[in-house]
């Protein structure tokens, strides 16, 4: 073999030696991540395994084939640089696009699923005890170290924020229970003087308040109670002040009845937001 044969079998294996030594250190794909099941894509999936192994979570959100979630795989996702920040001992990786699965519009799409936890920019990791509750929220700006110390201080101040989690939630508790208790005794309130005025103030408020109280309580706890209740208001209503006294009931309390349950699903949980901000 010639010198310039030599020589260019010689580069071809220092290449080659190169090539394998720096392979380890480079970027991994999202992708290859997902297909390895090193990042899995599945939500119920990653909570079991989280709980069953006693582990954090740690979810990518983002679009792989942007810009920006290139240079994250460029400049995050370096081994062993990553698993000695994110170990797998300690946590379950997760990785979710919001952005391309927008179609999807179940309870745990990934748009939900970012949405709920107030994601608007991407790529963006959440960081999430074995239950599920976030302690930490880190944007990649681009900045391998800004992302690292920004990595770093959710994961000392997990403590804290698991605490203030459980404060919130102690907080919700109460607020919730406060705003049923007053709920219910408003509908009552109305239903009670709905029936005063139908009849014509025949029966004494009081009563008529008292009649309301056991009444929905029969209604809640009794089997087929609302049936017999219903059936009860229709004869009593009728005999005594005719069919548009009961029709008239049944529309008014119908219609708090009915206000309050959708408040309670819906406005409740927006005065315990407003009330109990999450500390992330």
């Amino acid at each position: 073999m010639n010198l310039k044969k030599q020589s260019y079998v010689l580069m071809c294996v220092l290449f080659l030696l190169l090539y394998t030594a720096t392979m380890p250190l480079a970027g991994k794909s999202i992708k290859s991540l997902v297909k390895e099941r090193e990042f899995l894509s599945d939500f119920e999936e990653i909570g079991n395994k989280a709980v069953d192994r006693d582990k954090d979570i740690f979810i990518l959100l983002g679009n792989p084939e942007s810009p920006q979630g290139k240079a994250f795989e460029k400049e995050i996702l370096v081994f062993p640089e990553f698993t000695r920040n994110v170990k797998p001992e300690e946590f379950v990786c997760g990785f979710f696009d919001p952005e391309n699965d927008k179609s999807d519009l179940s309870l745990s799409s990934p748009l939900i699923f970012a949405s709920k936890h107030r994601v608007t920019s991407y790529p963006t990791v959440l960081l999430l005890d074995k239950y599920g509750t976030l302690y930490g929220k880190i944007l990649f700006s681009g900045q391998q170290k800004a992302f690292w110390a920004d990595f770093e201080s959710a994961r000392n101040n997990r403590t804290n924020v698991l605490n203030a989690w459980e404060g919130n939630k102690n907080r919700a508790r109460t607020i919730f229970a406060l705003a049923t208790v007053i709920g219910l005794f408003g509908v009552m309130l109305i239903s009670s003087g709905t029936l005063y005025i139908l009849l014509d103030g025949d029966v004494k408020f009081i009563i008529l308040f008292a009649i309301v109280i056991a009444d929905t309580l029969f209604r809640v706890f009794v089997p087929y109670g609302i049936w017999i209740s219903t059936a009860a208001w229709l004869f009593a209503l009728v005999s005594r002040k005719g069919f548009a006294c009961f029709l008239g009931y049944v529309i008014v309390s119908g219609s708090v009845s009915y206000g309050f349950i959708k408040l309670s699903a819906g406005g409740f949980l927006s005065l315990i937001n407003y009330l109990c901000p999450p500390p992330v």
